[in-house]
């Protein structure tokens, strides 16, 4: 999975990781709600997935939302890494490091 595919499966994961956290919702949940494996909830929140438009369907019922809502770009870049973890902050060294 290579450049805009890998984009928009990103893109589309983010979006129903959002979606389902603002809901309260766990992934088990979703996935009964839209009657889908857990495993492919899962695999699509994290963009290795590219879900059908049945699939998105139901995902975006499940969640209340549309589907174009899912697949819309956010307008800041997301934080999270290829894993979906946030990425860490650096630390700036030690206060004795800083002052020598």
């Amino acid at each position: 999975m290579h450049g805009p595919s890998r984009t928009l499966f990103a893109t589309i994961g983010a979006n129903v990781r959002r979606a389902r956290e603002r809901k309260g919702l766990t992934q088990a949940a979703l996935a009964e709600r839209a009657e889908i494996a857990l495993k492919y909830v899962q695999r699509v929140e994290y963009g290795s997935a590219g879900p059908s438009l049945d699939v998105l369907q139901r995902i975006a019922g499940a969640l209340g939302t549309d589907v174009w809502r899912l697949c819309k770009p956010t307008r800041r870049p997301n934080p999270t890494r290829a894993r979906g973890r946030p990425k860490k902050k650096k630390r700036a060294g030690s206060m004795i490091t800083r002052l020598r």
